[in-house]
């Protein structure tokens, strides 16, 4: 079976979950970028993630995996080029927070690549975060327009809510601006501003309001009134991260 899940949206622990619950392997992400010798990635999921799995494939074994993604006894996830993967998936997986998913995907990005040259860890973490927008519309807007079911990243995990490697990175503020101009795209091009109502610069939905404004000191700083509970900010944060208690009696994740 195929999983579609935005990235750092709870996709891989979601897998294993499920594969706990049906006795099917979870065979990890299908993506070249995990063929052994010619994979981009090698092992840096397995060495970053907080689950600490994905495997790496042998070029055959890859290709044997190719003719069993619709079989019942295994799990595959797709997190990047979910377009081809979605009319056959199983399991659909998106966030309402593309706030928190950003801030997210950077500070993998970052621990994953200590040491390298800040330039370099930007555009590589900003391309993430522009993958992370591009799967989280279509995913959210393929079930809005064939009615198929959505799992909501949010309805089910709770994050850690703490990201020590962006508030560290010498370029935060840089992805910070992206962050806002990501969710303006988000905003312009997306049917599902219910869904993505948790980013910062787009309208929420009736009984919550979200809003960015300027400090004395130049920071952004945001706030949310309406039904959501209180809000918390993270040291250092210059964007308004997440509700806090919203998941009271949810599973913790560690995103």
């Amino acid at each position: 079976m195929i999983v579609c899940a935005t990235p750092r949206c709870g996709g891989t622990i979601f897998c294993i979950e499920k594969a706990a619950e049906t006795g099917a392997r979870f065979v990890g992400e299908l993506s070249p970028d995990y063929i052994t010798g010619i994979g981009r990635y090698g092992s840096l999921k397995q060495a970053n993630h907080e689950t600490s799995y994905q495997p790496q494939f042998a070029l055959d074994d890859y290709i044997e995996h190719l003719g069993h993604v619709h079989a019942a006894d295994r799990i595959y996830l797709v997190n990047e080029a979910v377009s081809l993967a979605l009319p056959w998936s199983s399991f659909r997986i998106a966030t309402r927070d593309l706030d928190r998913g950003f801030r997210s995907m950077a500070d993998l990005v970052i621990r994953s690549m200590a040491g390298e040259d800040p330039d370099m860890v930007f555009f590589i973490a900003a391309r993430f975060c522009w993958t992370l927008l591009e799967s989280n519309t279509l995913i959210t807007r393929y079930c809005e327009l064939t009615g198929k079911p959505l799992v909501i990243y949010e309805d089910h995990y709770t994050s850690k809510g703490v990201y020590p490697n962006f508030d560290a990175f010498a370029q935060r503020d840089r992805l910070e601006q992206l962050f806002v101009h990501l969710g303006m795209l988000a905003r312009n091009h997306s049917g599902c501003t219910a869904l993505l109502a948790g980013f910062s610069g787009i309208a929420p939905p009736t009984g919550h309001h979200r809003t960015l404004r300027p400090g004395a000191d130049g920071r952004v700083a945001g706030s949310r009134a309406g039904t959501g509970g209180a809000s918390q900010r993270a040291p250092g944060s210059r964007v308004l991260r997440r509700r806090a208690g919203c998941e009271t009696g949810r599973a913790a994740c560690p995103r």
